[in-house]
């Protein structure tokens, strides 16, 4: 499923922004791909400014990073429309200029990814994936937020 990681200076982000920025994530990955909002896991990494460097030179800009694993099979168009909003988004509730966020995608064939002790489901089977799962499994979904 689609793995989030936003990664910015120690304390850059209030709990009540990475909240809102986990929220955004999400419904725009569902809105974007129709991934089930459950896939969805948003991650935060916190480093230490002397810990950043571009160009061998500790680096003295605002920034936000977000790496994003999603499942292999999507448009052209749907990833770049992925990417932008979720830019936007993280500018916006970050309360950054969009210079400051670089964004990454990275997909991964679903065969080559595991959670829940299973393989993932092609994009679209998602229903048909939840339901052979067993009555134990889909209650820890349910439970994490299906």
């Amino acid at each position: 499923m689609p793995t989030y990681t936003v990664t910015t200076a120690i304390n850059r982000l209030t709990p009540r922004q990475k909240t809102h920025i986990a929220q955004d994530i999400t419904r725009i990955h569902k809105s974007v791909t129709g991934a089930p909002a459950v896939f969805v896991q948003v991650l935060f990494a916190d480093i230490d400014p002397a810990n950043h460097f571009i160009a061998g030179k500790p680096l003295q800009h605002d920034f936000l990073f977000l790496q994003g694993h999603i499942r292999a099979g999507r448009t052209l168009e749907q990833k770049q429309d992925l990417l932008l909003q979720l830019v936007q988004a993280l500018a916006n509730a970050a309360a950054a200029p969009q210079n400051a966020v670089w964004a990454y995608l990275n997909e991964l064939p679903a065969n080559q990814m595991a959670e829940f002790g299973h393989t993932l489901p092609q994009p679209g089977t998602e229903s048909e994936w939840f339901n052979a799962l067993s009555q134990e499994d889909r209650n820890l979904i349910d439970r994490i937020g299906r």
